[in-house]
């Protein structure tokens, strides 16, 4: 080969070098960053199985998506219910009191859906081994807000005669 031939060849080269690298620098500059995004929470249900040990925690998880399969019916009519609701309001002929009736109906669905669903859990707590119940026990305990105030118990003052 001729030494022009070779420099031709070289300077082709770093060419295309300089302009991968800038490219390459384009992308990563002009790429959004997914900064202070955190990852969906888990349900606290399936956290707390993290709590038992394997075989366990396959069942406790099984018992988990059967129960969540019979309650979707429920969860699917309360949804369907308070978009009703809220779409309503748009209506001139808007109707408040059979509103507050279908979210009271949609609000029952979800409370018998997840009655369902921690009576199941409660079931299957009852034929752990006590260290596993033990333990399942505590990681849903960790899991429910502890920052929640109780209830005010009524004074004396405000209690009818």
């Amino acid at each position: 080969m001729r030494p022009s031939t070779i420099s031709i060849a070289l300077i082709a080269s770093l060419a295309l070098n300089v302009f991968l690298l800038a490219t390459a620098a384009a992308v990563i500059a002009f790429t959004p960053r997914a900064e202070g995004v955190r990852p969906l929470p888990q349900p606290v249900m399936r956290r707390a199985a993290m709590s038992l040990d394997a075989t366990h925690r396959a069942a406790f998880l099984g018992l988990l998506r059967a129960e969540g399969r019979a309650a979707r019916p429920a969860n699917r009519q309360a949804r369907a219910l308070r978009l009703e609701v809220w779409g309503s309001l748009a209506n001139a002929q808007f109707n408040a009191a059979v509103a507050k009736q279908k979210l009271a109906q949609a609000r029952r669905l979800n409370e018998e859906s997840r009655a369902t669903v921690e009576d199941g859990v409660l079931d299957f707590a009852a034929g752990l081994p006590a260290p596993q119940r033990a333990a399942l026990g505590e990681a849903l305990r960790r899991m429910i807000p502890q920052n929640a105030k109780p209830p005010a118990k009524p004074s004396a003052s405000t209690q009818p005669p």
